[in-house]
């Protein structure tokens, strides 16, 4: 979305950053980059994200009714706890009986392990609240 955008002439600082050869992870360090400095088309571009980031939450809560939910990836991590918060934000509206769940939201930065390192810290949290 950010190179089309960009293409048809969004006003932004990503239009000085972002290259033709740049990757999808270079577009986002950019867009985060983007978003530290209040660039306007940046922040609603991450209010979409967190949008779709807590619809998502609360549909896959309703259907699978989770202990914890992990956030993770690179688009995650240019803006973590602000994703964290819409996710949270859509489980108090969106999610039957929220008042009765206590889902933990687990943040882990991406990376090729990141899906390992979020499942272990969360049967090691798990491990320590059942002692």
């Amino acid at each position: 979305r950010i190179t089309n955008d960009i293409e048809r002439g969004a006003n932004t600082v990503l239009r000085k950053l972002v290259r033709p050869k740049d990757t999808p992870k270079d577009i986002l360090d950019h867009f985060g980059r983007a978003v530290a400095e209040g660039d306007e088309y940046a922040l609603e571009v991450r209010e979409l994200i967190a949008d779709y980031i807590g619809r998502a939450t609360a549909i896959a809560i309703n259907c699978y009714d989770p202990d914890m939910l992990l956030l993770t990836g690179y688009v995650v991590m240019q803006c973590p706890e602000y994703l964290a918060q819409a996710a949270q934000k859509r489980i108090s509206s969106d999610v039957f009986d929220h008042y009765s769940r206590d889902i933990e939201i687990v943040v882990e930065r991406a990376g090729e392990e990141s899906l390992i390192r979020g499942i272990a810290t969360a049967v090691l949290n798990n491990s320590v609240h059942t002692m």
